[in-house]
């Protein structure tokens, strides 16, 4: 998915002092991937979107599916870290995206767009495309600290490893309610999409603006 020139404009958006450390290709159990491994030099200059890499999703779905993901999105602010004294704090500004309310369509109110008479059931048909794409794929966003935690805030904690998102379509495609619930959701607002479907299993995300880790 990603190649060496790819993963180097990708490091670019990371931060100052982020570079490529290495790109392999991954083919195993007859599916193919890559991994890069990014390295900083200073993770206070360090910074994530998380909608970077959903938009990489809409990218690869078809067409009129992608047109349609990135049609409503919204402005992300990434993900940012302050580390001091053995403390390290990752500030999530997404955690705390307040939501829009649904404009209620009455008689006062009409949708102005176009839209083809055929138009909804292709929409439909993409976006089976789409998850069909998607069945096998998991998505997730860790800190390992590797001399260990003494303690940590995180809601999702375990060992040396804080998740602060994890996805995992093969369990939410088994739920019913996830195509029904992924109806309208932007692939490339993860906070929208977590409070969408956050009750549903195969998905965890962390809700504090501030998570904190004092580091062994």
């Amino acid at each position: 998915m990603f190649g060496e020139d790819a993963a180097k404009k990708r490091a670019e958006k990371f931060g100052t002092g982020v570079t490529v450390g290495k790109v392999e290709k991954i083919n195993a159990d007859g599916k193919t991937g890559s991994r890069v491994t990014f390295n900083f030099t200073d993770i206070n200059t360090v910074s994530i979107d998380m909608s970077d890499s959903a938009s990489g999703l809409s990218d690869m779905a078809p067409p009129g599916a992608a047109k349609e993901a990135k049609k409503e999105a919204g402005e992300t602010k990434p993900i940012t870290f302050s580390f001091k004294d053995g403390e390290l704090t990752i500030i999530n500004p997404q955690a705390k995206k307040p939501y829009a309310p649904a404009v209620e369509k009455n008689a006062e109110y009409q949708d102005t767009e176009d839209v083809a008479p055929d138009a909804a059931p292709e929409a439909a048909q993409m976006q089976a495309m789409a998850m069909g794409m998607m069945k096998d794929m998991k998505m997730t966003a860790k800190i390992v600290v590797e001399s260990g935690i003494v303690e940590t805030n995180a809601t999702h904690h375990e060992g040396n490893t804080v998740t602060l998102m994890e996805m995992d379509f093969s369990k939410l495609m088994a739920d019913p309610k996830f195509m029904e619930q992924m109806k309208g959701v932007d692939i490339q607002d993860p906070s929208a999409l977590q409070d969408k479907i956050k009750n549903i299993p195969g998905i965890k995300g962390e809700e504090k603006e501030k998570v904190t880790i004092k580091l062994k």
